[in-house]
């Protein structure tokens, strides 16, 4: 859900900017006030965008990480410590292998 608002803040911080420009483009910006006005609109809107985005981000790096570490654990505690796989490419086979 953050992701999905974050895209929308970006969304609307472009609309923003996008206004600003049209409007000093054709009529020129004689009132400052609203310029800066809408500077700060737009500069609100990237920022919460941003890190809404870069939350939304960091929790599904936390998951991933999470599951990865759940997984490897589980298959290291299944394994004995006494058994070890056959190597197929190991000294000992390529020296039968040789003679």
């Amino acid at each position: 859900m953050k992701k999905e608002f974050g895209k929308w803040f970006l969304d609307l911080a472009k609309y923003i900017l996008t206004a600003i420009a049209l409007t000093t483009l054709f009529r020129g910006m004689e009132e400052t006030k609203l310029l800066w006005t809408t500077f700060a609109a737009f500069s609100v809107c990237v920022l919460f965008g941003y890190l809404l985005l870069r939350q939304s981000d960091m929790e599904q790096n936390q998951g991933k990480n999470f599951s990865k570490t759940t997984v490897a654990s589980e298959f290291n505690e299944s394994q004995t410590t006494d058994t070890k796989p056959i190597d197929s490419n190991s000294k000992k086979n390529k020296k039968k292998k040789k003679k």
